[in-house]
């Protein structure tokens, strides 16, 4: 009975070590071919956000821009799953095994 257990339980470790996913933050190159303008911050600021930028003298910039959903959608398409986008840090975060990381990182993103 004890022989049995153990052999479970190799089993079950075996399986959940190859069925492994890891998380990622997968970084983008640029911000080009996005559907947003710093022309019009109102498609992705709050006005709050833009109220404060102004009262301070701070422009609006091209690392303000949302990430590109084009890229986000290549990354999709490989199997990965996607968690949350960083506008300032230019990328998203992503689950999956090593053979899709190794395909995302392919991607001319």
């Amino acid at each position: 009975m004890h022989r049995s257990k153990l052999i479970l339980f190799c089993l079950c470790l075996s399986w959940s070590t190859q069925a492994q996913s890891n998380r990622y933050f997968v970084f983008f190159k640029d911000k080009v071919g996005t559907p947003f303008s710093i022309s019009d911050p109102t498609q992705f600021l709050s006005t709050r956000s833009i109220e404060r930028r102004q009262k301070q003298n701070i422009s609006i910039i091209e690392e303000d821009l949302p990430v590109n959903p084009g890229y986000v959608s290549q990354v999709k398409t490989t199997g990965a799953k996607t968690f949350f986008t960083s506008r300032w840090w230019n990328g998203v975060l992503v689950e999956g095994d090593p053979a899709t990381l190794a395909i995302v990182n392919a991607l001319p993103l």
